[in-house]
C-alpha cells in the first residue's frame, strides 16, 4: 500500500505527528496508530515525513473521544 502524497498546490497548514499529538492531547504513538489504521488523513513529504492537514484536527478529536469511550 502506498502512502498518500500532498496534492499539487496544497496550501492548507499541516502538522507533524508530534505537533498533532500535542494539539489534541494524545501521545505521538497513538497518532501513528490512527494513521496506520486509516483513521487520519495524512501524506508523506518528499523526504518521507508524515504531515497531517489542519482539517484533520476535528477527525482526531472525534477518534480520541471514541477511543476514550471504548476504553472506559
Amino acid at each position: 500500500m502506498s502512502s498518500p502524497k500532498a496534492p499539487a498546490g496544497f496550501n492548507e497548514p499541516s502538522f507533524s505527528v508530534g505537533e498533532f499529538a500535542d494539539a489534541i492531547g494524545v501521545h505521538r504513538v497513538t497518532v501513528r496508530r490512527w494513521i496506520n489504521r486509516g483513521l487520519l488523513a495524512h501524506w508523506l513529504t518528499p523526504t518521507g515525513r508524515v504531515r497531517i492537514p489542519q482539517s484533520a484536527v476535528d477527525s482526531g478529536v472525534k477518534v480520541r473521544a471514541a477511543t476514550e469511550t471504548h476504553a472506559a
